[in-house]
């Protein structure tokens, strides 16, 4: 149920994440790995 909540309220949310954590990739490459790990968290 929580899923389905956070797929559908979080969608835009999840994009923004997406976009600020592709700028701090750039950044460093050793948050990026922290954030990708965070984003598949968020998504799955």
């Amino acid at each position: 149920m929580q899923q389905n909540l956070l797929q559908g309220r979080g969608h835009t949310l999840s994009q923004q994440l997406q976009i600020v954590s592709d700028l701090l990739c750039g950044v460093t490459n050793h948050q990026c790995k922290a954030q990708q790990k965070l984003m598949d968290l968020v998504t799955c």
